[in-house]
């Protein structure tokens, strides 16, 4: 990049800090502190109800999504399509504090980080026009790394993690600033896959005084291409806070997600690879799309009644007798003929080439069902649901492993939910004799094929989580 170019990005930046991004807001209430928190809010109303406003630049939105959730079945969303220059997507909270802490977690499914200079803001504290501190992603001399922001006087002062941040991880951020003439400070620890953590000490952050607007999402774009990120679980408050931890409130387990991917990058690279069989195909797409840009389609061959085609994750759990593994995705199937005592799997959990459990879509006393599987010693039990499925219909998966060491613990369990947030089928399969206690592989698509032909599966952000029962 020329230094001019250069020179002007950071002008840029610059002026976003001084006078900030003028935004005309409607009138709203001032939050102050009652109980624990000023605020929190997990979108579960399926909107931002509870936000003070919300603003967007042109090609940018903010709002919420079904599609990547943290805790419960919503999330906020904010993207921007690229256009250039200084762009904004973010939700905000009116509130009054000398000194604020933050928890949320954050997931960035696409970057459009690319050269020194470009950065984008997660989260922003703001007095008016005027950035108190802010954190996000930032290239500095070719890497990208995380960033914290604290207004000292009438300058800013930086710093930057020395790890860097991946794609498709939901991040557990919690952020501190103080208000104080001497003794200011801005602190940014950081929970997912590098476990960073950066400060800002002894600084004066009374100049501009008090935060009175909280945004998240997308506040400030510099020069970044296309971008995407989902937030989840928010909480502000004048005191310390937990570490965000995360839940699957269905049965009350902590759950950590390890591996997340929506196909945004426009391919399987995210995946440790794919696999085709007797004409199977693996491919991502545009269309049909449930949410963000991409998607994944597995097509079985035409005349085989065993093809495959899917795509597989090599991961690392350590053996415990008391966790669980939580895999969540969206499916739609287009297309499928299935003969009597046949059907597809869309999904494996797999160690030492031992599968552990499956789900899909099989045919049995002429009815389809969703089926359940899971590994039971050295046998396999099934569990079929009551509902049938449809095709063309976009489907919410969440199955769940448990390898307890004996029961009632020990269970493969499925549930499924249509578009609306209904609950449609569910089975479960108790498992009494588990003689596995990790996983290393997962596969999705259309991984085991018997009796069934001229399948078309569509399959987006898929999540895999570990947790541990209490």
């Amino acid at each position: 990049m020329e230094e001019g170019t250069y020179m002007k990005r950071l002008i840029g930046f610059s002026a976003i800090l001084l006078f900030g991004l003028l935004v005309t807001l409607p009138s709203f209430s001032i939050v102050r502190a009652v109980g624990s928190y000023y605020f929190e809010d997990s979108f579960e109303t399926g909107n931002l109800s509870s936000w003070d406003g919300r603003a967007a630049s042109n090609g940018e939105t903010i709002g919420v999504s079904s599609f990547r959730s943290l805790i419960g079945a919503y999330s906020g969303r904010a993207t921007s399509n690229g256009g250039g220059g200084v762009e904004y997507a973010y939700c905000y909270k009116q509130l009054s504090s000398e000194e604020l802490y933050v928890t949320c977690g954050f997931l960035i499914t696409g970057s459009g980080i690319v050269e020194n200079g470009d950065r984008f803001f997660l989260i922003s504290l703001q007095n008016g026009a005027n950035t108190l501190a802010s954190c996000g992603w930032s290239r500095i001399d070719g890497i990208v790394k995380w960033f914290l922001l604290v207004r000292d006087g009438s300058n800013s002062s930086i710093t930057y993690s020395t790890q860097s941040p991946s794609l498709n991880v939901y991040y557990s951020l919690s952020l501190h600033w103080k208000k104080d003439s001497i003794n200011g400070m801005g602190e940014l620890g950081i929970r997912g896959d590098d476990g960073a953590g950066i400060s800002i000490h002894n600084k004066n952050t009374a100049a501009y005084g008090d935060v009175i607007q909280a945004r998240f999402g997308l506040p400030t774009i510099s020069y970044c291409g296309s971008t995407s990120v989902y937030f989840d679980h928010i909480k502000m408050s004048s005191s310390e806070l937990e570490w965000l931890t995360w839940g699957c409130s269905e049965i009350g387990f902590d759950d950590y997600t390890f591996f997340s991917d929506g196909f945004e990058t426009g391919s399987f690279s995210c995946w440790s690879g794919t696999i085709a069989h007797s004409g199977g195909l693996a491919k991502v797409v545009s269309q049909p799309l449930y949410d963000g840009m991409h998607t994944a389609r597995f097509i079985s061959g035409a005349t085989g009644l065993s093809s495959r085609a899917y795509c597989y994750k090599n991961v690392y759990t350590i053996e415990n007798f008391y966790h669980y593994f939580h895999f969540r995705a969206v499916v739609r199937v287009s297309a499928c003929n299935i003969r009597e005592n046949g059907g597809f799997d869309m999904y494996r959990l797999s160690t030492n080439g031992v599968t552990l459990s499956t789900f899909g879509w099989y045919k049995t006393n002429g009815a389809l069902r969703w089926r359940v599987s899971g590994c039971n010693g050295t046998s396999t039990a099934y569990a079929y649901s009551q509902s049938v499925p449809a095709l063309d219909t976009w489907y919410l998966i969440d199955a769940y492993w448990t390898p307890a060491s004996q029961g009632p613990w020990c269970y493969a369990r499925l549930s499924v939910t249509d578009p609306s947030g209904t609950g449609v089928a569910g089975a479960c399969v108790e498992l009494y004799e588990t003689l596995y206690y990790s996983i290393d592989r997962v596969d999705c698509g259309l991984v085991s094929m018997t009796n069934c032909r001229g399948v078309s599966l569509y399959l987006d952000g898929c999540r895999l989580s570990e947790g541990v029962w209490e």
